[in-house]
């Protein structure tokens, strides 16, 4: 206890003046070789020297670089073979060939024995060879992409005494005691001294060249290759082979993969525009970028507005300049993509800037450019995308620079930050991003631990997040300007780089990215149809706008809605999550549809919907269907719809329906397992209709000649499907109507008649398509609209319609004869023409016929010259009775020798010809009679 009070009782800083004035000097020793090989252990990416070198050239200005490979051909050899049994695959041979020459090929599996890169950039000055033997002093050039002075260093993975020649020297490093490093630098021969700049690195171990190998493209699969069905090699390439012999392990150096590398490096370099690689002086590979400037007025009018957002920001923009980049494999194909250059100046505190110095140990420069590589929007629509989607390696080189990915036809962001070259850091938008970010020491993350450096890049990620929103603004408007042009799928393909995916390995890059691109108080604009029948998109806030679940909802309801196929992109869904976008909700639905007239159409895609099974709730499509209104055209009258239950299969065109129920022209669009099963619905019965038909508020449509055609014709079709007392209601209805169409007008069943061969056109005659009796005349000839409704004779009699015209028989009568006998002869043709007509007569014309004067009487004491007039069949009585009686007053019909079993005789007792005078008539005949004292013979006659 004593021991630990004495440790703990000098203050620190007293304890360290102690020590350093009583304790015993000793040097610390650095053992450079190990701590250059564990810096070395530290750098995981492929091709970091390559990296480094092509950094350090493009921070010299220079705008070419050459890689030289050196390869013994003698040791080309078979004897040795992939680690991971990656045999390249039929379709890779193909790939390959047309893309690799042959020299190239005769140098696969050669020992790579020196590396040279040489770059046209500014000669070392004495600054550079003083720094370039200096571990972790660094660029202190605030414009220079190196932080820490130690990229360089990585040469010593390939070499033990690398060289670098520049201008008029060459300096060598050495190792000494295989721990400290030295260099000897010497001035070069005047004919030597050149004007560029190599690295010269002879290989220390054995590096086997491979040409021939899989080629790892960002497409997940090629749709070429997929339509063919080729196999497609999915091993993971091997970074090794393997003696077969001695089993020893060389690693390996991919030319595939050091191509795609190559042409990536370009897309962001400030400098070189031309990389190159030759094989014992032959050029294998060249690629080469080119600018073209575009118009960028109007993002730089649009880029303003974040400089006033938040006074505690480090950057204010100061421009924006948009090209057009160009890269091109020498002697094959090339590709173009978009270039945006965001000029940002520097605000930042004198404090804060020496914190942040002290750590990478140089200057934050005053002004920054903030970069983006992106496809255009019209990328999928040119000519070269039919050419990058061909089976061509160096095609599918070109569009590994595309910053996303194609699976299952779905555009998937993959862009990447650069901090100079490529890192492994991906931005989870389909754009790269290149910008003044500072990373950790081996340059492939961004550093966002240190208390200071973190503040920095997580201000200039919020930035370059809302610069991606100055891009979609833009970008947008564009779209949909030009809108006649796009379809969905296109537009998705434009909004796809948008979609913010969780970016690897860190999440919290994307994570700021999305922060920047909402900080905006801006709405965010959405490509939206306001309306069902709208023929193109417009641009409308997202928090004015809906998603919709179901691809149903947009043919209907009359909101603004972004199409459902753009909605499934994960860019709406990125504002959905964040809330600058809602999804429409039953609810919602319900009361636009009810305060809403539907065209025909939307009805039926309204319908649709219900019957999918995005709706499975059988009391929310009950409260939908309460109240429907929609029109047939935008012209035509509105129709109500209400607490519909039935749906009508029976096709009435032109006639309305009960309020509740579905019309076939609907019907037909729906298939009748959805009607019953998804919407509850039944078929409307027969009876239903023609009551709703025969209701006083309907029977209007009896008043019009077309509507009653169809009408009658309809109930005629179906008249056996009613009882006795159902058909009396509905006769008693129709009687009352003027619904009977007629060569007059519109007539009552009583007034109309149903057309004999002898009647006159001078009578109301029925003009409906009897089939019966069809003739050719001009009413009916050629009229084929008639013909679709028919009508049978059985139906017209039922309603009471008449068969024939009884004043009109009578009057062909001779009332006035000189010849008793031609009278008599008369009434008999009459009698037995009548009788040839019975089966055909309606009711009415029973009626008629008993109840009106149409019988020719007389009586016994009727002279020849008498006038005879006609009679009530009721006011009648046969001959015989008057004979019995010797009644000779007692009216009687004119035929005096008619046959009691006749079947005229029978007929006429039908309509009414009595056999036994009135009850009335009789006691007055007896009354009349009894003072002539014949009253018992009278009543015995009767009687008898």
């Amino acid at each position: 206890m004593d021991d630990y009070h004495n440790s703990r009782s000098l203050p620190s800083d007293d304890l360290w003046l102690k020590v350093i004035n009583e304790g015993v000097e000793d040097r610390v020793e650095v053992n450079q070789r190990m701590l250059i090989d564990k810096m070395l252990a530290r750098y995981s990416s492929d091709f970091v020297v390559y990296r480094e070198l092509i950094q350090n050239s493009d921070d010299a200005q220079a705008t070419s670089f050459t890689l030289e490979i050196t390869c013994d051909p003698y040791t080309v050899t078979q004897n040795y073979e992939s680690i991971n049994n990656d045999s390249i695959s039929m379709n890779q041979e193909q790939l390959d060939k047309n893309d690799q020459t042959s020299s190239e090929n005769d140098f696969n599996n050669c020992i790579i024995t020196e590396i040279r890169t040489v770059n046209n950039g500014h000669v070392f000055s004495e600054d550079d060879w003083k720094r370039v033997i200096t571990i972790a002093e660094g660029n202190t050039n605030v414009d220079a992409i190196g932080q820490f002075g130690v990229g360089f260093f990585s040469v010593f993975s390939h070499s033990e005494r690398p060289m670098i020649q520049s201008g008029k020297h060459c300096l060598a490093f050495v190792w000494q005691n295989g721990k400290s490093l030295t260099t000897f630098r010497k001035e070069l021969p005047f004919e030597e001294q050149s004007s560029l700049t190599s690295i010269i690195l002879s290989m220390k171990n054995k590096y086997i060249l491979q040409t021939k190998s899989i080629f790892e493209t960002n497409e997940i699969i090629n749709e070429d290759i997929k339509n063919k069905k080729v196999h497609v090699n999915r091993k993971r390439r091997t970074k090794s082979k393997k003696n077969i012999i001695t089993n020893e392990i060389v690693p390996t150096l991919d030319l595939i993969q050091l191509k795609a590398y190559f042409t990536k490096v370009l897309s962001f370099t400030k400098y070189i525009n031309e990389l190159t690689i030759k094989i014992n002086g032959t050029n294998i590979f060249q690629v080469n970028k080119t600018r073209k400037s575009l118009s960028s007025m109007k993002l730089t009018s649009t880029s303003k507005r974040f400089n006033f957002n938040n006074e505690h920001n480090l950057f204010r923009f100061k421009s924006l300049i948009q090209t057009e980049q160009k890269f091109s494999i020498v002697n094959n194909s090339s590709i173009t993509l978009n270039h945006i250059d965001v000029e940002a100046e520097v605000i930042i505190d004198k404090n804060f800037h020496k914190q942040i110095q002290g750590v990478i140990k140089k200057s934050l420069p005053a002004t920054i450019h903030i970069e983006f590589l992106f496809p255009s929007n019209n990328i999928f629509e040119d000519e070269q995308w039919k050419i990058l989607t061909t089976n061509n390696l160096n095609n599918q080189i070109l569009k590994g620079l595309i910053p996303f990915k194609i699976h299952d036809e779905q555009i998937i962001p993959s862009g990447q930050i650069f901090i100079g070259l490529a890192t492994h850091q991906s931005t989870g938008i389909g754009m790269h991003v290149f910008s003044h970010l500072i990373p950790t020491i081996e340059r492939e993350n961004i550093d966002l631990q240190d208390p200071y450096i973190s503040i920095w890049n997580e201000q200039l990620l919020a930035s370059i997040g809302k610069i991606v929103r100055i891009i979609y603004d833009q970008t947008i408007h564009d779209t949909i300007n030009n809108i006649s042009q796009k379809s969905n799928q296109q537009i998705n393909a434009i909004l796809s780089p948008y979609a913010f995916q969780t970016s690897v390995p860190n999440k919290d890059i994307g994570r700021i990215l999305l922060d920047g691109f909402f900080s905006s108080d801006k709405d965010i604009l959405v490509p939206v149809k306001r309306s069902p029948s709208d023929q193109h998109l417009s641009l409308i806030s997202s928090t004015e706008a809906f998603l919709t679940t179901s691809k149903y909802i947009q043919s209907f309801l009359p909101v603004p809605l972004v199409p459902f196929d753009i909605g499934q992109n994960d860019f709406l869904k990125i504002l959905k999550k964040h809330q600058w976008i809602e999804e429409i909700d039953h609810d919602t639905i319900l009361v636009k549809v009810q305060e809403s007239i539907l065209q025909f159409d939307e009805f039926i895609g309204l319908l649709r919907w219900l019957c999918s099974y995005d709706v499975n709730n059988k009391s929310y499509i009950k409260q939908i269907l309460l109240k429907i209104r929609y029109r047939e055209t935008h012209q035509s009258s509105i129709i109500k719809l209400e607490k519909i239950e039935f749906y009508d299969t029976l096709n009435l065109l032109s006639l309305p329906l009960p309020s509740n129920v579905l019309p076939s022209n609907i019907v037909n669009h729906i298939s009748r397992d959805d009607l019953q099963k998804r919407l509850s619905l039944s078929v409307i019965s027969v009876k239903n209709l023609f009551e709703f038909y025969l209701m006083n508020d309907q029977q209007y449509l009896f008043q019009n000649e077309n509507t009653s055609r169809i009408i009658l014709s309809f109930m005629s079709q179906r008249w056996n499907q009613f009882n006795q007392t159902e058909s009396n209601k509905i006769k008693n209805i129709l009687s009352n109507l003027k619904c009977i169409p007629t060569n007059h007008g519109m007539k009552s069943p009583n007034e109309s008649y149903i057309r004999p061969p002898y009647l006159s056109d001078n009578l109301p005659i029925i003009t409906l398509y009897i089939p019966q009796i069809s003739t050719d005349d001009n009413h009916q000839k050629d009229k084929q609209e008639l013909i679709n409704y028919p009508v049978s004779t059985e139906f017209l009699k039922s309603i009471g319609c008449r068969a024939i015209h009884v004043p009109t028989s009578t009057n062909n009568l001779t009332i006035q004869s000189n010849n008793s006998s031609d009278d008599s002869q008369t009434l008999e043709n009459f009698i037995q023409n009548l009788l040839q007509q019975r089966k055909n007569m309606s009711d009415n014309d029973l009626h008629a016929l008993k109840h009106n004067p149409c019988i020719i009487g007389t009586t016994l004491e009727t002279n020849n010259n008498e006038i005879k007039r006609k009679y009530k069949p009721c006011d009648l009585h046969f001959p015989s009775v008057a004979n019995r009686l010797q009644w000779n007053q007692l009216p009687i019909i004119d035929w005096l020798d008619i046959n009691p079993r006749s079947q005229e005789y029978s007929f006429l007792k039908e309509l009414g010809v009595r056999e036994v005078p009135d009850l009335h008539k009789l006691i007055s005949r007896i009354d009349q009679e009894h003072n002539q004292g014949s009253k018992l013979r009278i009543i015995r006659d009767v009687f008898s």
